[in-house]
This record gives structure tokens, C-alpha cells and sequence, in this order.
């Protein structure tokens, strides 16, 4: 008769570097063992005994929102199924049970009882703890942005999210004008994931950063916070368009989310803050009337002529300085229109490793 042995087990698994966040959780809950990997680390609970006496009841009362949940649910019952067997083998009725279980759980779900899953709103604790998980702290161009994926089938957990974000209000009460979170969304098509964003500085200074300060992040994803807010804190400001600030900028960008990894193959420098930088006299102040959009119109009025120095592998290009980004794209053969100068200029990195652009002969 076929049979199948069966051990059961919840597993978390972090990056090595989040380890300590494992032993807190095995120190609060008392149960489990913390398994060392050579990138990762699990906190794994395998005893039947654990699981149902001090596991379930925490997970029964605060509940999984995403489809995770109606995993919890099977897990739950092939657990107990199996502590009322008082056996680890399934055989006959059991075993053709336990294969349909298995086979239904986690990516191999194809239907999903929405109705099962608890429609509970979203809480500030709860969102900063997804966050740790599946939030992400990211620059593009420079700029900070924010954002969330989940797989289609949780598109009502980002709709919950988006409920709860556009419900905060402004904790930076310096402004006069009313903001609110502004959200994009997109769907990548070959992963079906959808990614809900956030990327507007007066949002996401004045209402989600002045948030999430107030409260630490228990994994290293608080160090990419941290950083991302100082970036960010440079754009609301101005410092941003200082040479010394998008320098600083540059080097956050290339070392928050996997490049601060201890396992990450190309090792970066702890970026260095020289507070100097904020005490340095602007030519535009913010003032509670100013949105960021009109504070970085009046910070380009200040630069009606700009020389723009290029280098082509450390040699000055002929026509340098130009008095555009766009001529300055022009003279290494991109389209007047391309953003690569503004990317690029006074970054200290190179465009295709050949190109390098200064607002400052060298």
C-alpha cells in the first residue's frame, strides 16, 4: 500500500545579515531553533507540539491578510490530522487527502476562497511590518521613491494599503498647502506582479518618512530608510542640486537594498555624511507656500547658463564647456532630448563607462 512519511515544519528565512531578528523572534516565543546558511539564515518551529500550542494561537489571533492565509489554513489542519493519527505515515483515505492538501497550498493554489480571508483593515504596526518584507526604499535618477509588489492574486491586500496610505495626513505641519500620498500602479505581465508606487517629495517627506521615523525597523531594511530619508530630506530642501549633495546621492543609491549586503558581490563603502552639506547657504529657500516642484523651478532660474564640461575617458571633449545638457549629449552622439546628462552630471560615474560630466572643469 503506498504511504507517505511526513514531517511538518514553519519556516521564516532571512538574509544573514537580518540573523539577530531570528533569535528575537526564538527568544519571544520561546519555541525553535535558528538553522545558519551560508547567505541565509531560517528560524524553523518542526515540533507538532509547538506549533499548536504556541504558533497557532498567535496566528489565529492576528491574522494573515494575503493568500498566505488559506495556507495557514491547510497547514493548520494537516498538522492536526496528524497529532490525531498519532502517526507520521498517511496511508489510503488519509494519504489521497494530504496529496490534495499539499498539492493546493502556496503557488499551487488555483482557487482561491477569497471569501475565507479575513477582511481586516490595514493597521500603521501591520504596514511596517509588510513593509519589512515587501516594501522597498529605491531610487530612480536619483529621485526616492516607494513601493510595494504582490503577486495579481493579492491585488486586495494593495487596495487595503492604498486605503490606509491615502487616509494619512501631513505629520510636516511647515507647509501651508494640503498633501496626500499620489500613487501609481503597474503590472509586469511575465511575473504578474503588481507594483503599487509613490514618488511625489512633498508626500512622501511630509507624510511617510516624518511616519515611519517615529518607529524602528526591527531588520536591516531600516538601514535603507534611514538613508533613503536622507536623500529624500536633500530634494525637499534643495541640497539635492548642490554638486556635493547629488554626490552623496549617488553613493546612498549604490549602497542601500542588496548592495549592503555582507554577501554582495561587488562591496560598497558605508556612505560617509558630512553634515557640512546642510549648512551650506542656498540660493532658494523652501517656504510653507512652496510645493518641491516649485522650489526646483526656482532652483533652475538660478542656472539660466550652465557649462556643462564632457570627458571621454578622461579626455575633454572638444566643444567643452557646452551650455546645455542637450549640447552636451550631442557632442558624444545621444539625442538632444535624452535625460543621460541630467542622470549623469556631477555623479563621478561614467555613461557606458567612457563618459563623464561636470558642471566643473576637472
Amino acid at each position: 500500500m503506498d504511504r507517505k512519511y511526513l514531517r511538518v515544519m514553519f519556516r521564516i528565512n532571512l538574509h544573514i545579515d537580518d540573523i539577530e531578528i531570528l533569535y528575537k523572534i526564538k527568544e519571544f516565543l520561546g519555541v525553535g531553533k535558528v538553522v545558519i546558511g551560508k547567505s541565509s539564515a531560517v528560524y524553523i518551529i518542526n515540533n507538532t507540539g509547538d506549533l499548536i500550542n504556541v504558533l497557532f494561537p498567535i496566528l489565529d489571533q492576528y491574522k494573515l491578510l494575503t493568500t498566505k492565509y488559506l495556507d495557514y489554513l491547510d497547514f493548520c489542519k494537516v498538522v492536526k490530522k496528524l497529532v490525531a493519527n498519532n502517526s507520521s505515515v498517511f496511508i489510503g483515505s488519509d494519504l489521497t487527502w494530504l496529496k490534495a492538501c499539499i498539492k493546493n497550498m502556496n503557488s499551487g493554489r488555483d482557487v482561491i476562497h477569497y471569501e475565507l480571508i479575513p477582511n481586516t483593515p490595514v493597521t500603521l504596526f501591520w504596514f511596517i511590518g509588510f513593509i519589512e518584507g515587501e516594501g522597498s526604499f529605491g531610487f530612480k535618477n536619483l529621485v526616492p521613491y516607494f513601493q510595494i509588489g504582490q503577486n495579481v492574486r493579492n491585488t486586495h491586500v494593495l487596495t487595503a494599503i492604498s486605503k490606509f496610505l491615502s487616509s494619512l495626513s501631513s505629520e510636516f505641519k511647515f507647509n501651508k498647502f494640503t498633501v496626500s500620498l499620489k500613487e501609481n500602479s503597474t503590472l509586469n505581465k511575465s511575473t504578474n506582479v503588481l507594483v503599487i508606487s509613490y514618488h511625489n517629495i512633498d508626500s512622501l517627506h511630509d507624510i511617510l518618512a516624518h511616519l515611519l521615523i517615529q518607529f524602528p525597523f526591527q531588520t536591516r531594511k531600516g538601514t535603507d530608510f534611514y538613508y533613503w530619508c536622507i536623500v529624500l530630506y536633500m530634494h525637499k530642501f534643495g541640497y539635492i542640486y548642490l554638486t556635493e549633495g547629488r554626490k552623496l546621492a549617488v553613493v546612498i543609491a549604490s549602497f542601500v537594498n542588496k548592495s549592503r549586503y555582507s554577501t554582495s558581490v561587488k562591496q560598497v563603502n558605508t556612505p560617509v555624511i558630512d553634515l557640512a552639506l546642510f549648512y551650506t547657504s542656498l540660493p532658494v529657500k523652501l517656504t510653507p507656500e512652496m510645493t518641491h516642484l516649485e522650489l526646483s523651478q526656482s532652483f533652475a532660474k538660478t542656472n539660466k547658463t550652465r557649462n556643462v564640461w564632457v570627458y571621454d575617458q578622461n579626455v575633454l571633449v572638444k566643444g567643452s564647456p557646452f551650455m546645455s545638457n542637450a549640447d552636451a549629449a550631442a557632442s558624444v552622439g545621444l539625442n538632444r532630448t535624452t535625460r543621460v546628462v541630467a542622470r549623469y552630471l556631477d555623479t563621478g560615474k561614467s555613461y557606458k563607462e567612457r563618459y563623464e560630466f561636470t558642471t566643473k572643469a576637472k
